[in-house]
């Protein structure tokens, strides 16, 4: 006979390790998106619109590279198969200055971690982002 409440140790839905994931990921106060070998768009938390101007929504399905400037997207692609081909943890503002592409086509400062990750569906890539266009003009002041 199966009970009418939960038991103490059966997992509820927020409990379950999806939703958990889900609930970090929404809260998170920076950008997140997840990326396979090919450059799509495979998850974006709800962030990336105060960020880019793109719902989630708007992302999923399609190539990173529409939040890639102009200027860097031929390179683009040589980044993303140089990561896959050595997938390895980048902090934080390590290495170099990055833009990203607003839906509006302006760009903004921004600093990437990346984090592999092995998926059974293969090997994809968290990118925190984050914008540092105020860090920024306090520089420059």
């Amino acid at each position: 006979m199966r009970h009418s409440k939960p038991l103490m140790n059966e997992p509820n839905d927020l409990q379950a390790p999806d939703d958990r994931f889900r609930l970090l990921v929404e809260s998170a106060p920076m950008a997140i998106i997840m990326v396979d070998q090919n450059g799509t768009i495979l998850m974006a938390n709800a962030e990336v619109q105060n960020t880019f101007g793109y719902k989630a929504l708007e992302l999923v399905g399609k190539s990173v590279d529409m939040l890639v400037p102009d200027s860097v997207r031929p390179k683009h692609s040589g980044f993303l198969q140089s990561f896959f081909a050595k997938p390895e943890r980048r902090a934080m503002g390590a290495g170099r200055d990055l833009a990203g592409r607003r839906k509006d086509g302006s760009e903004l400062p921004i600093e990437i971690a990346l984090n592999p990750i092995q998926t059974p569906e293969g090997p994809r890539v968290l990118a925190f982002i984050a914008d540092i266009t105020e860090r920024r003009k306090s520089e420059e002041r």
